[in-house]
């Protein structure tokens, strides 16, 4: 009895943390528009020039339904105006100014700009370097600084070394799909278009002193490189978003050229095409801004742009206004930390309904999943809308629409089981996944047109299907983790807290180790398989061992409570319930596999080449396959089962997130899913 009600306490106060922890990160939801930098200065923003009166003639005009071409993608004005104030100064905007209006305002009075005090500095270093005078800088402070030539120079120098670093890596991966795909011709000429000649594999394959020398090449240029990476990159940051802020005028491209076969749009008032209504139009159009923002008048913006919108929206290659519309609500609601904040009541309700068994919290915390759902979808769908295809192709999509199909998942659940941890488990870490995606930076959450590998129809099957599978081993990942901490012991519970934390340094120690002994491994090699282990295992030991510490802390304060209500679920229901939630997630990961070899062959001219996505993808396969026989056949149960299933999900993680951002793996075929 006494074992039962600590298992009950044990299990309450994990709720505790869990609902803690996530409520620690609200303030950072939907925090990716503030950047990196601290909240503005007063005395920063009083270098910015400012006139209430054009931006509010702007805020009443029409001007943000104007379409754009930019990097390839054509979009309006107001996601346009928020992606270049963030490639000049890391933020979305700048104070409290109209986003619209500061872009046009650099556009068409850049001499105001150049004294403002809008250039981040993210490096200390630069301070002394460039003889700067502060965190911000001005473009002028840049453009017309003494020490620029040298600097670039140095830059260039620098930058040359990881040149050479990607050359260097690039022969070693074409080397690495030789020696597994064979010497046919198709496969030696695969890597043509990066300088890589067939000549060049064959005489490498027959090489070993060569290969042994390009291995020590790339791991002293890694090490260089890692060392000057931060320096270098924020260095260059810095010139290039002066040089951004200088060219602005060239980039805004109103119009599409009727006359050009690949989509190519135009600043009207560089073109010379007489009888072509819309670049007429354009070219009025942008002489009526530049004339208003010279005289400082805003009486005609918003007959200008009505006038200007009325001829171009007649031409088939204009984006129609219903597309335009929409691409603004979703730009301007983000309905994704909308989404997330529900989901956190909802775990909240949840909690409590575990504490108090009372139906109306469970009542409640599944009508805010349902109110989550609602705007979760809702994005999901516009997204589609918006790209045209399944909003799966990058990172930032593949988080937020496995984090809807868990919702959706665990919603099926709930109707079959009406137990509550599905629900519990899906709000948790949709709320996660959704509060890191925003917080991911603007160049990765923006919609892109989609990549050439990318552009088929197996997009929609194969990528759709392993999210689904991920977001159903989420849950039972989830469910496990729970099981885990409902069956401590007393006894039991400091000592996993304390094997925990001390695995999760020793094995972070070994990461970081590996980093700098072999900072050059490359993406195959033993040493990449064992850090990427190490940092995932690590991860889950440190995350294991502070659940199981706040368990303990409150505990303590628990323990007076006396009698407690009984489980809901026994620890034999919790622990099937994750296994049903994997027989789900098994069928649907080996279809989404088998599925993703046949787009290989279409695509690379081979089923299978043990690039790192697909290695991971295949060990992922492999550790649920052990997990589901091993219970059906050896009869695993309690918490061998259950560990087993955590694992299975940390070859989740790697395949997911680690082929991506952990180092070793830049090499693969698969290279463009990583962030760019």
């Amino acid at each position: 009895m006494q074992n039962r009600r600590s298992a009950s306490i044990l299990y309450r106060a994990a709720l505790v943390a869990i609902v803690a922890f996530c409520a620690l990160l609200v303030p950072r939801a939907g925090a990716a528009e503030g950047g990196f930098l601290s909240a503005d200065s007063t005395d920063r923003l009083s270098t910015v020039p400012h006139d209430p009166a054009m931006q509010e003639a702007i805020r009443a005009s029409s001007i943000r339904m104007v379409a754009v071409s930019h990097l390839g993608w054509k979009e309006t004005m107001l996601s346009y105006a928020r992606i270049k104030i963030y490639q000049i100064t890391g933020r979305t905007r700048i104070g409290n100014q109209d986003p619209v209006y500061t872009i046009l305002s650099m556009t068409f009075q850049p001499e105001r700009w150049l004294n403002a005090r809008i250039l981040p500095v993210e490096h200390p270093d630069l301070l002394t370097r460039l003889g700067l005078d502060g965190k911000w800088v001005s473009p002028e402070q840049i453009i017309k600084n003494p020490k620029l030539k040298e600097f670039t120079e140095e830059l260039q120098r620098e930058q040359g070394k990881k040149r050479e670093l990607d050359r260097t890596t690039d022969v070693l991966n074409a080397l690495e799909q030789v020696r597994r795909l064979g010497q046919e011709m198709r496969v030696l000429q695969a890597y043509e278009d990066k300088g890589i000649t067939s000549d060049q594999l064959l005489s490498l394959v027959n090489s070993p002193e060569e290969q042994k020398l390009l291995h020590e090449q790339r791991r002293t240029l890694a090490a260089e490189w890692n060392q000057e990476k931060a320096y270098v990159e924020a260095g260059a940051r810095l010139i290039e978003r002066a040089q951004t802020m200088a060219g602005l005028a060239n980039e805004l491209l109103l119009v599409p050229d009727s006359e050009s076969v690949d989509g190519r749009w135009v600043r009207p008032v560089t073109v010379n095409m007489p009888g072509v209504a819309a670049m007429t139009a354009g070219r009025q159009y942008e002489l009526d801004l530049a004339m208003a923002f010279a005289r400082k008048d805003p009486s005609q913006i918003a007959s200008a742009t009505d006038r200007f919108l009325e001829v171009v929206e007649k031409s088939r290659l204009y984006p129609d206004r219903t597309w335009r519309g929409w691409y603004n609500f979703y730009i301007s609601t983000n309905p994704w930390t909308i989404a997330a904040w529900v989901y956190l009541f909802g775990v909240m309700a949840m909690g409590l309904y575990f504490f108090f068994r009372s139906a109306g919290f469970y009542r409640a915390a599944m009508v805010l999943m349902v109110l989550g759902f609602i705007p979760h979808t809702a994005a999901v769908v516009l997204r589609l809308y918006l790209t045209g295809h399944i909003p799966v192709s990058n990172m930032f999509e593949s988080i937020t629409f496995c984090s809807w199909a868990m919702v959706l998942i665990a919603f099926c659940f709930e109707l079959w089981t009406r137990r509550g941890m599905a629900a519990l488990g899906a709000m948790t870490v949709g709320f996660l996944l959704l509060t890191g995606a925003s917080l991911m930076p603007l160049h990765e959450t923006r919609i892109h047109p989609l990549r050439a590998v990318l552009n088929s129809y197996w997009l929609n099957i194969h990528v759709t299907m392993m999210l689904l599978s991920y977001a159903s081993f989420a849950i039972a990942a989830f469910v496990s983790i729970v099981y885990l901490l409902r069956s401590l012991k007393d006894s039991e519970a400091p000592r996993v807290a304390a094997v925990s934390g001390v695995g999760c340094c020793a094995l972070f120690g070994v990461y970081w180790l590996l980093r700098i002994v072999a900072p050059g491994a490359t993406l195959d090699s033993l040493v990449s398989v064992i850090g990427t282990l190490a940092f995932a295992i690590g991860a889950v030991l440190g995350l294991a061992a502070a659940l199981v510490g706040i368990t303990i802390a409150i505990r303590a304060i628990m323990a007076r409570r006396g009698s407690t209500p009984a489980d809901p679920l026994s620890l034999a229901q919790n622990e099937e319930f994750s296994y049903r939630l994997v027989q789900v997630g098994w069928p649907i990961l080996t279809v989404g596999i088998t599925l993703g070899a046949v787009w290989a062959d279409t695509a690379w001219g081979r089923y299978w080449g043990w690039d790192p996505k697909e290695t991971w993808a295949f060990i992922t396969w492999v550790a649920y396959t052990v997990y589901l026989h091993s219970r059906l056949v050896l009869g695993w149960r309690g918490r061998w089962s259950a560990a087993a299933c955590v694992v299975g999900f940390i070859m989740v993680m790697i395949t997911w997130w680690g082929v991506s951002y952990l180092p070793w793996f830049s090499g693969g075929l698969h290279s463009y899913a990583s962030p760019q």
